[in-house]
């Protein structure tokens, strides 16, 4: 009897059956732990785009708002419009023809506007995928714009928020200007 146990090599059925479970179960878990990071990867590839999106128009627009010379009453809500003090590198002002600056949301557009008498009205899309009718809102209070951004693309979204104080206004007393006031003197100089 020890001499035919001996001769017997092999698995049984059961053994075979058993093994096949565990591969199973340890590739399920494999597959998962795989796929949630390759999910997890591409949401952040998508966030990153966004929020390099989101930063550019954020510091475009303050640094145009930061020039202000005055404000439109009308903004608020979707609509940013003011004139600003000083032209651009790329903008040549002029103080007969100021330029009006308009960041408005259209659909899912953010657009910036700029008007002046000479040229008209040129018009550059700063950015897609803002979430319609809260991607976009301006709350001008006392001399500070609050502005919120938020851009989405599928399952990934990026809110920004911007507080901002413009340099050149005309403050009501200028004998005695609060705040960051530079009696419309401020000009930022890019090198």
């Amino acid at each position: 009897m020890t001499n035919n146990m001996a001769n017997n090599k092999g698995f049984t059925l059961i053994e075979i059956i058993i093994v096949i479970i565990v591969l199973a179960i340890l590739s399920i878990f494999g597959f998962h732990f795989l796929s949630t990071g390759i999910h997890t990867y591409s949401m952040m590839e998508k966030q990153k785009g966004l929020f390099d999106q989101a930063t550019m128009v954020m510091e475009r627009i303050s640094r145009e708002l930061r020039d202000a010379k005055s404000i439109d009453p009308t903004t608020g809500g979707v609509l940013l419009k003011f004139t600003k003090s000083h032209g651009t590198d790329e903008e040549v002002y002029d103080v007969d023809d100021p330029d009006v600056i308009t960041f408005q949301l259209s659909d899912s557009t953010l657009l910036r506007m700029r008007t002046t008498i000479a040229a008209g009205t040129t018009t550059v899309n700063l950015a897609n995928n803002v979430v319609l009718s809260t991607g976009f809102t301006v709350t001008n209070s006392s001399n500070e714009i609050t502005i919120t951004l938020t851009l989405e693309s599928g399952d990934a979204n990026i809110t920004l928020r911007s507080y901002i104080y413009p340099k050149n206004l005309d403050y009501p007393d200028p004998a005695a200007p609060s705040g960051r006031n530079f009696m419309g003197q401020w000009e930022e100089d890019i090198q």
